[in-house]
C-alpha cells in the first residue's frame, strides 16, 4: 500500500482535484481510529503509535502498529504492520484497553510488549482518536 498526502493550497484546489478523480471514486468508508500507549508515553517516546481502527461502525476492525518514521527528499516513509481483530474483541480493547495484551496470537503486540516494557499491570491507557471517511 502506497499512501499519499497532499497539502493542497486552497479548497478551490481540492474541488478541482476532486473534480479529476470522482470518476474513480468506488466508495466511501467511515473509520473510527482509536489510538493507545502506555501511562509513561512508552511507544510515543519511541516514535510508534498503536491504533485501533473500525470501518463502517463495527463491519472490520484492524490492529495497527507504526513505527520507525523516516524522512527523506521531502517523502515521509513509516514501517507499518496490521492485523485484523474481531470488531467485538476491539471494542472490549477501547473500552478496557489492557486488554490489549491479552489479545493471542498477535505478532504485533509480541513486538509490543518485547520493545517497550508495555507487559506489566499498568498496560495500556486510550490517549486520542478520531473519525473520517475516506473515499
Amino acid at each position: 500500500e502506497i499512501e499519499v498526502k497532499l497539502r493542497l493550497p486552497s479548497s478551490a484546489a481540492h474541488e478541482r482535484l476532486s473534480a479529476v478523480l470522482s470518476p474513480y471514486h468506488r466508495r466511501t468508508h467511515f473509520q473510527e481510529n482509536l489510538f493507545f500507549d502506555g501511562p509513561n508515553a512508552e511507544l510515543v517516546s519511541n516514535l510508534a503509535a498503536l491504533r485501533l481502527r473500525f470501518y463502517d461502525l463495527d463491519s472490520r476492525c484492524v490492529l495497527s502498529l507504526r513505527s520507525k518514521p523516516q524522512i527523506s527528499g521531502g517523502i515521509s516513509r513509516i514501517e507499518e504492520q496490521e492485523e485484523d481483530l474481531d470488531p467485538a474483541v476491539g471494542r472490549h480493547c477501547a473500552a478496557e484497553p489492557r486488554r490489549l495484551l491479552e489479545i493471542e496470537p498477535s505478532d504485533i503486540m509480541r513486538r509490543v510488549r518485547m520493545n517497550s516494557n508495555l507487559g506489566g499491570k499498568q498496560g495500556f491507557g486510550l490517549f486520542g482518536g478520531f473519525m473520517n471517511g475516506m473515499g
